[in-house]
């Protein structure tokens, strides 16, 4: 929500005793946007859809303060309703929600949103006067996606967000991640490590690696990898299984036209 809705605090986070943290946090309450926020989508016909509604309902009434039920009869009635409010102050935060909610289902259908693109911008870069066709590469961006996949569990992910905060603080990056469920067992987090390329990419790439040594130290290793970072996950060893690797990828592409550098074991210097 914040990366979203909120525009980056440039004067503010240039003092001493700015928290990050606690700035997120009356951003959140400001927006009337909880500290946990989770989406849960459900497809089916609509008796299937009506009762995994119910079913869900009842199992997280214990846990959650408010629960929302969202259709898609209510998107479309949202939509038009939109087109007729007055682009007034009080009604700016409802509105931006409202937005987000729209996009988010729209997502979930299938059809790509250049809304989420926007959190590319939060820091640094230059969107398009139309607000269109955003490209965050071509527009002076700084964003590196940092992607570990996490146990299931209360005590791991209260140990990934304890990690991430820390190592953030250190750095001065703003500690803004999701998760989302893959199965019973683990979750993908999502952190961007979000900086302006033309000052801070020295301390975003070091941000980087900080939060992968600390969160490979606790198990939590991501399932995708930058380019940079193909050789931290062996730190030299499994030469053996590299070789195998590179074998199998010379039998497939010898001309190396598929992803060049990538998970071979020689890191971005063999691209």
């Amino acid at each position: 929500y914040v990366a979203l809705n909120e525009p980056y605090p440039y004067e503010q986070a240039q003092k001493q005793d700015f928290n990050i943290d606690t700035w997120i946090q009356k951003k959140a309450k400001q927006g009337r946007c909880p500290l946990w926020l989770g989406i849960i989508f459900i497809y089916g016909t609509s008796d299937v859809a009506k009762a995994s509604v119910k079913d869900v309902k009842q199992a997280l009434k214990p846990h959650c303060k408010k629960i929302q039920v969202i259709t898609t009869g209510f998107i479309k009635t949202l939509e038009k309703g939109l087109e007729r409010l007055p682009d007034v102050w009080p009604l700016k935060g409802l509105i931006k929600q409202a937005y987000t909610a729209i996009s988010a289902h729209k997502l979930m259908q299938g059809m790509p949103q250049e809304r989420f693109l926007q959190a590319a911008y939060w820091r640094a870069g230059q969107p398009p006067a139309s607000g269109k066709n955003l490209d965050p590469g071509r527009d002076g961006c700084g964003l590196i996606w940092f992607a570990p996949y996490v146990p299931f569990k209360g005590s791991d992910i209260q140990s990934f967000q304890n990690i991430t905060k820390e190592v953030c603080a250190r750095y001065g990056i703003f500690p803004i991640f999701s998760m989302t469920t893959l199965s019973t067992q683990g979750m993908s987090a999502l952190l961007p490590i979000m900086f302006d390329p033309k000052t801070e990419n020295d301390k975003a790439h070091a941000c980087h690696r900080a939060l992968f040594e600390a969160c490979q130290a606790h198990g939590y290793l991501p399932y995708r990898a930058h380019l940079e970072s193909m050789t931290w996950y062996t730190q030299g060893q499994d030469e053996d299984y590299w070789k195998a690797v590179r074998k199998t990828k010379q039998h497939l592409d010898p001309e190396h036209i598929i992803s060049p550098g990538r998970y071979d074991g020689r890191g971005a210097k063999g691209a």
